[in-house]
């Protein structure tokens, strides 16, 4: 709903934001538990020759890419109805959040092409290239491990802050979003 003004009122922003932020974190999970391959994420040998055989690897790393930056959108909505009530806090949590979705992008490339690419050369290789080949991916596992560390610094240190210009604006008083998020009819 527009209002008279032209623009969308807070409740609407709160309510799509809503739907964004759970949405796009519930696809990815579903997405994630139903379709990634997993087990011993520490038995490299194990788990790469897992994703080796994956055939659908890229193209759940690419709704795990969507999903994640669909809810990282409904923050970046949270922020629109922020900012002019906290300006500082809200424009400091949006740019972690535009800083997360970078993150995600680069942990996305590295686990969702270049490990893959890295797991299936292992598995092809013969003799002493494939000490060679395993030792590449191992090195890709880590880079991704350390991409990953850093998305979920990212992403804590935004929700933090979020939740801070929440507290000192009271935007979302008696659980208003909640009753937006599954009552539709109270918005």
């Amino acid at each position: 709903m527009i209002s008279a003004t032209g623009t969308r009122t807070d409740r609407e922003l709160l309510r799509d934001g809503g739907a964004l932020l759970l949405g796009g974190f519930v696809f990815a999970t579903v997405v994630t538990v139903l379709f990634h391959p997993g087990g011993e994420e520490d038995v490299h040998r194990v788990i790469f020759a897992k994703y080796a055989a994956s055939a659908s690897w890229e193209w759940v790393h690419l709704a795990q890419f969507v999903g994640v930056l669909a809810a990282l959108g409904g923050l970046i909505v949270l922020h629109l109805v922020l900012r002019s009530r906290a300006p500082r806090l809200s424009a400091f949590a949006a740019g972690l959040t535009v800083a997360t979705a970078a993150v995600w992008a680069v942990l996305q490339a590295v686990d969702g092409i270049t490990l893959k690419q890295a797991v299936d050369a292992w598995v092809a290789a013969d003799g002493p290239d494939k000490a060679v080949r395993f030792a590449d991916a191992e090195i890709v596992r880590w880079t991704e491990w350390g991409a990953q560390s850093y998305f979920r610094l990212l992403l804590g240190a935004a929700l933090l802050l979020f939740g801070a210009a929440i507290l000192t604006t009271r935007v979302l008083s008696q659980l208003d979003f909640v009753l937006c998020l599954f009552h539709r009819q109270w918005c």
